[in-house]
């Protein structure tokens, strides 16, 4: 069970149904990381943004991705690497 005060703080930030959409997100993608294909079993799971445009009322198929702990650090830390890795993903409906 995740620690109250986190959940807290990210239902407050991201709203009500977060834990719902968090759930989706990591369903969709197997509770792997979408990067190094780890799985749930190996490393915690986080679910980036990959905007901040919906936040509160994000698409789960398009705005949120799994990431493990570590390729979270490492690749989502400064623009170039996000713009880099951005490269390699499926163009967004919207688009």
């Amino acid at each position: 069970m995740p620690d109250i005060a986190v959940f807290y703080g990210d239902a407050m930030r991201y709203g009500k149904d977060w834990p719902q959409r968090r759930k989706q997100r990591l369903e969709i993608d197997g509770y792997r990381c979408v990067v190094c294909k780890r799985g749930a079993d190996e490393i915690r799971l986080e679910v980036h943004h990959l905007t901040y445009a919906r936040l509160g009322n994000e698409d789960v198929q398009h705005d949120l991705m799994t990431v493990c702990a570590e390729c979270h650090a490492t690749h989502f830390t400064d623009q170039n690497r996000w713009e880099r890795f951005q490269k390699r993903l499926p163009p967004s409906p919207d688009k």
